[in-house]
């Protein structure tokens, strides 16, 4: 995945947790939503299947921004 893509990714996921935070999910289900975000976001900007995207974004270890 390219530099900008990631970054694309990156952002869904911080968005998306975002949200769900801010709708008072707790940390699990906004990291879980945030994974579906990102995952969505890489499928349809690269046309890979969903399966795969959710395997990539999940192996970038997303949580990581959620702590920082």
């Amino acid at each position: 995945m390219d530099d900008t893509t990631r970054e694309m990714v990156i952002t869904a996921y911080a968005e998306t947790f975002d949200e769900a935070l801010d709708a008072g999910h707790d940390e699990t289900t906004a990291h879980r939503e945030g994974l579906t975000g990102a995952a969505m976001c890489l499928a349809a900007m690269t046309s890979i299947d969903d399966s795969l995207a959710r395997s990539m974004v999940e192996a970038m270890d997303l949580r990581k921004l959620a702590d920082a």
